[in-house]
């Protein structure tokens, strides 16, 4: 196992849903993992890829571990955040399209 993430909600609504420092009260979450030899490579772009307005996001690197996270009140704009970001993130790293997965368009 490279990764584990240790975020639990199962107990329901509490102060982690509502504080500032979790996830302050925000009506959508979404996190998207990259593992692989050159992920601390490709960290910078990845940040520069999440810098939006109208959600928040973050991107760290844990080697060979990179790790994105947003939340946005509107459950639509983290959508798409996240899309555009796989979208091109793969485009760029993998040379695949620069579309979303198929799968997500179902």
């Amino acid at each position: 196992m490279v990764w584990a993430d240790a975020l639990r909600l199962a107990d329901g609504p509490g102060a982690l849903l509502d504080a500032p420092f979790g996830f302050a009260g925000a009506g959508a979450a979404a996190t998207a993992i990259y593992v692989a030899p050159d992920a601390a490579d490709r960290l910078e772009f990845a940040r520069a890829l999440i810098d939006r307005s109208d959600v928040r996001s973050g991107a760290t690197c844990l080697a060979p571990v990179l790790i994105l996270r947003w939340l946005g009140e509107d459950p639509v704009c983290v959508r798409h955040a996240l899309q555009q970001f796989c979208a091109r993130f793969r485009h760029v790293v993998a040379g695949l399209p620069e579309r979303v997965p198929v799968i997500w368009r179902t």
